[in-house]
């Protein structure tokens, strides 16, 4: 008996021992894996957070290009006259592609001469075409053009010029040969010095009173009478008002700026014998040459 005892002693000892080392073993497999769980957890919320965050990014990304294409429509400039367009073209060296406000600003002189223009495109390459008789008609667009110093469109169809209402840099500005009628978009641009609307039908002028910086002023052949509105512009040296229906020329002799050197042509109008008697030869008196 003693002898078996012995015997299984040491080996119930042993699985014990057995047993026990597999209890550690399992129990720190267990925390592991407890802890592995615990990791996936956290893993899955973090990727959950990741994709909300993701989420709101693509809306974000949404918006922004909402914003971008906003910002691009604002900026974009279109023009109802294609021949405008084209002009601002040759003078931008922009054959195609959209116009944008940006670019306008840049420009400082535009000018294109009836079926004229200087400038074209062919191949991508500026030249001077004919434009197969086309005339501007519409300036619509050049309002952003705010930086214009010298404005030349001659020989259109332009009867509008209420875009030119805020190019207050302008100094020069020619739109002979069309079909305006109202120069009251005018009256704010102060810094002209040399305006030629030749061959209009305008005749009403008094939107230039204030325009003092004026040296050339060019109105013939147009349907002006009173001729108030020059009194003031005392910096004028070269007035040129022939073919209107002037008779009364006294505002020019109340012009106390008109000296030697200034030129006066009151060709092909009306004039009152006391314009030509009275008036005419007291601004001769003061050096001023009149052509009547």
């Amino acid at each position: 008996m003693n002898k078996w005892i012995a015997i299984v002693l040491p080996i119930i000892s042993i699985l014990l021992m057995g047993v026990l080392v597999l209890g550690v073993v399992y129990f720190r497999e267990a925390n592991k894996l407890n802890d592995v769980q615990a990791e996936i957890v956290t893993m899955e919320g973090d990727i959950s957070i990741l994709e909300s965050n993701i989420s709101v990014l693509e809306v974000d990304l949404v918006d922004a290009k909402a914003v971008v294409l906003a910002l691009e429509a604002e900026l974009l400039v279109t023009f109802p006259d294609v021949v405008l367009e084209d002009v601002l073209r040759v003078a931008l060296n922009k054959p195609e592609g959209n116009i944008y406000t940006f670019e306008l600003k840049t420009l400082t002189v535009l000018e294109a001469f009836g079926i004229e223009l200087f400038g074209g495109f062919e191949g991508g390459v500026a030249i001077n075409p004919v434009m197969d008789g086309r005339v501007i008609s519409d300036l619509n667009g050049l309002e952003y053009c705010v930086n214009l110093e010298r404005l030349v469109l001659l020989e259109g169809s332009v009867s509008d010029i209420s875009p030119l209402v805020g190019l207050i840099h302008l100094e020069t500005l020619s739109l002979s040969d069309n079909t305006i009628s109202d120069i009251s978009p005018l009256a704010g641009l102060t810094n002209l010095s040399d305006l030629s609307f030749n061959n209009n039908n305008i005749s009403d002028i008094s939107a230039l009173t204030g325009l003092t910086n004026l040296l050339g002023f060019y109105l013939s052949y147009n349907n002006v009478s009173d001729i108030s509105a020059l009194v003031g512009l005392t910096s004028l040296q070269e007035i040129n008002l022939q073919g209107n229906n002037i008779s009364d020329i006294s505002p020019l002799v109340e012009n106390s700026g008109l000296s030697a050197g200034d030129t006066v042509d009151l060709r092909d109008n009306p004039l009152s014998t006391t314009s030509i008697d009275v008036y005419i030869p007291q601004l001769e008196a003061r050096g001023v040459a009149v052509e009547y």
